[in-house]
């Protein structure tokens, strides 16, 4: 009976986990503040002046994606650190390039729903090109979204420009297919379920998607970090000090 009650067996280990990753989606959610008030300003009075802030707002998008993987990553799943302190620390070390592939995607995204639109409209119109064009929509967001998957997990663990991020994300889409198969379902569901309930789960539901996410993202990223002494990482080589004791926490 008193095995229960160490603070190291299992239950309270997966408990405090999960209590971690709750706390890591407050954070993650309070950061869409600004966007959720501009936005709730904007459905009250349709005026641009409140549109325009909530648009800008999202470019916090990505970073915050990628302060999220990398938290769940190195304290939720290898338990390294404090979560919170990681994800600010992954958020200010990838702000400005995390900031521009934010808008890239919010125009990808802005487009995308015009094309819909079109081929539903067309579809409606009982035209037969608006289903051929509804499966071209949904095979390039298909790929939109796997460059998007890959692009967080890359731009948290390498150094690397946005440009090289975006070339080697997609390249990782059509290599790893399966995985960016069931990663786009994952994600697909996780956007579902926060639509039906209007929001109410995503304190949970993003942070649960993102473990199980981590779990299938980790193994592809291990087979293009670099041995321990070729000094490869996003900041990862030196991130616990250049000597021998450094915790290369990604390679297990």
């Amino acid at each position: 009976m008193s095995g229960f009650f160490n603070p190291d067996n299992a239950f309270f280990t997966f408990m405090g986990k999960f209590f971690d990753l709750i706390v890591l989606d407050l954070v993650w959610l309070v950061l869409y503040v600004p966007f959720a008030v501009f936005a709730i300003l904007f459905a009250m009075t349709r005026a641009l002046i409140f549109l325009i802030p909530a648009i800008a707002s999202l470019i916090i998008f990505v970073p915050s994606m990628i302060a999220m993987y990398y938290a769940v990553a190195k304290s939720i799943i290898h338990s390294r650190s404090y979560p919170v302190k990681e994800f600010f620390r992954s958020f200010k070390a990838n702000f400005k390039q995390g900031a521009v592939a934010s808008v890239v995607f919010l125009a990808a995204g802005g487009l995308l729903a015009v094309d819909f639109k079109y081929s539903y409209d067309l579809i409606v119109a009982q035209d037969g090109k608006g289903l051929t064009y509804l499966l071209v929509f949904l095979v390039i967001t298909f790929f939109v979204s796997g460059i998007f998957i890959y692009l967080c997990p890359l731009l948290s663990r390498f150094t690397m420009d946005l440009k090289s991020a975006f070339k080697m994300s997609f390249g990782l889409t059509l290599k790893h297919f399966w995985c960016s198969i069931l990663s786009f379902v994952l994600w697909a569901a996780v956007a579902l379920l926060s639509w039906l309930t209007r929001g109410m789960l995503l304190f949970l539901v993003v942070g649960i998607a993102m473990v199980l996410g981590a779990g299938m993202m980790e193994k592809v990223l291990k087979k293009y970090i670099n041995k321990p002494d070729e000094n490869a990482g996003n900041g990862e080589s030196g991130e616990e000090g250049d000597g021998p004791k450094k915790d290369e926490w990604y390679l297990e």
